[in-house]
C-alpha cells in the first residue's frame, strides 16, 4: 500500500495568522508523523491503447472519499440505531435501578440521569469507529492545545450573533409553517421547574454536551476530513452536526453554529476553543430561558428580541474588531487537492449509506409535524 497525497509533504510549514492545519503543509503545518493523507491501493486500470496503468490522483481521491462516506454513513447510522432502540432500555433500566433506592423517584429527573451516561456514550461510540477506520492518530483527532484568548473571546460574540440569526431564521419557518397550518413537534428535553432538574439540565446541555459534541463532529469528523482541504472539512461536518439535531426548524440554526465553532477550531488549531464557544452559547441561551420563562407572552417577546439584538451587536463588533486586528481572520485557505469542491461534496455525500441517512432523516422530521389544533396524542 502506497501513499498519495495531494499536498507537497517536504514544503515547510509557513502558517498564515495563526491558522492551524494539522494536515496540508501548503502553508500551514506539516502531516503529523506516521499519518498519510490518503490512501491508495496499487490497483492497476487498463487504458485502451495504453495497458495496465497506476490510477490517477483523480480517481485516487474520488475513491477514498467514497470509502469515508460509506464509513460517514455507517457510523450515522449506528448512533440513530442506538438513539431508537437502545435509549427506550437505557432509561427503564436507569430508573429501576434508581428506585432499588429511592422508591418515589420522580421519571422526569431518572431521564435526565440517563442523559448524563447514555448520550456520550451514543455519540462517542460510532464516530469513533469511523476516526478509527480514516487511521487519523488521536492526537490529531483531538488537537488541545490551549487556543489564544484574543481569538476565542471575540468568537464567543460571533457565535452568539450567529445564534440570533439562526433565531430568527427558525421563527421566520416556523411562521411559514404555521401558514399552512402546521407546527413542528419539540423533540428536546423540557426546562425542569425545581433546582435539582435545573442542575441535571445544566450538566447535560452546558457542560456535557459541548464537550462531547466537540470531541465527535469538530474532532473524529472534521479532523480527518481536513486531508481533503479545511472548507470541505468544515461543510461536511457542520452538515452532520445539523443532521443529528432531526428537527427542521433548527437546522439552519445548529448549521450556522456548526460553521462557526468548526472554523474557530481550525483557526486556532484546537478543539479547546470549541468546548468553550459551544459551552457559552449554550450557557448563555439557558440562562436567558431560566430569567424569562415565568415572563408574560408578550413581556416574553419582547425580551427575546431585545437579547437576540444585542447578541446580533455584539457580535458584529466583535467581528470588525478582530478583521481590524487580524486582516485575514475569516479567510479559508484553498485547498490543493485534484478535485474541485463541488465533485468532493458530490461524493462525500451522495453515497448510498449518505441518501439512506437523509431519507430516515426527513422521515423522522416529517413525523414532528402536526397540524395546529390536532391532538398530539
Amino acid at each position: 500500500m502506497a501513499g498519495y497525497s495531494p499536498y507537497d509533504p517536504n514544503q515547510p510549514a509557513q502558517g498564515q495568522n495563526g491558522y492551524q492545519n494539522p494536515y496540508p503543509s501548503n502553508g500551514y503545518n506539516p502531516p503529523p508523523q506516521g499519518y498519510t493523507t490518503c490512501y491508495v491501493h496499487q490497483q492497476y486500470t487498463f487504458v485502451q491503447g495504453y495497458g495496465f496503468m497506476l490510477p490517477t490522483p483523480e480517481d485516487t481521491e474520488r475513491t477514498e472519499l467514497s470509502r469515508q462516506s460509506r464509513q460517514l454513513g455507517l457510523s450515522l447510522f449506528i448512533y440513530f440505531l442506538l438513539l431508537l432502540f437502545i435509549k427506550p432500555v437505557a432509561s427503564s433500566l436507569t430508573l429501576f435501578l434508581i428506585r432499588l433506592f429511592i422508591s418515589n423517584f420522580p421519571t422526569d429527573k431518572s431521564a435526565l440521569i440517563t442523559l448524563l451516561w447514555f448520550y456520550p456514550l451514543v455519540i462517542l461510540l460510532p464516530f469513533w469507529v469511523f476516526k478509527h477506520y480514516t487511521g487519523i492518530p488521536t492526537h490529531a483527532a483531538l488537537p488541545m492545545r490551549v487556543p489564544r484568548f484574543g481569538i476565542v473571546f471575540p468568537g464567543i460574540f460571533i457565535l452568539l450573533a450567529l445564534t440570533a440569526v439562526g433565531t430568527f431564521a427558525m421563527n421566520a419557518l416556523s411562521s411559514l409553517l404555521s401558514l399552512a397550518g402546521l407546527y413542528v413537534k419539540q423533540n428536546s428535553v423540557p426546562l425542569p421547574e425545581d433546582v435539582g432538574g435545573i442542575v441535571l439540565y445544566m450538566l447535560n446541555f452546558v457542560l456535557i454536551a459541548p464537550v462531547v459534541e466537540e470531541l465527535v463532529f469538530r474532532g473524529f469528523v472534521m479532523q480527518p476530513l481536513r486531508r481533503f482541504g479545511d472548507g470541505f472539512a468544515l461543510i461536511v461536518s457542520s452538515l452532520v452536526f445539523a443532521l443529528l439535531h432531526v428537527n427542521l426548524l433548527k437546522l439552519p440554526y445548529a448549521f450556522l453554529c456548526g460553521l462557526c465553532i468548526g472554523y474557530f477550531v481550525l483557526r486556532t488549531g484546537s478543539l479547546l476553543a470549541g468546548m468553550v464557544l459551544h459551552f457559552t452559547n449554550n450557557l448563555f441561551v439557558t440562562v436567558g430561558d431560566l430569567l424569562t420563562r415565568r415572563l408574560s407572552p408578550q413581556l416574553y417577546t419582547l425580551s427575546q428580541s431585545i437579547m437576540l439584538a444585542v447578541f446580533l451587536l455584539t457580535g458584529i463588533i466583535a467581528a470588525i474588531a478582530l478583521v481590524r486586528r487580524k486582516p485575514g481572520m475569516f479567510t479559508v485557505m484553498p485547498s490543493e487537492t485534484a478535485l474541485n469542491e463541488r465533485t468532493k461534496l458530490g461524493v462525500m455525500l451522495g453515497s448510498v449509506p449518505m441518501v439512506l441517512i437523509y431519507i430516515a432523516v426527513g422521515v423522522m422530521i416529517l413525523t414532528s409535524f402536526a397540524f395546529i389544533g390536532a391532538s398530539t396524542w
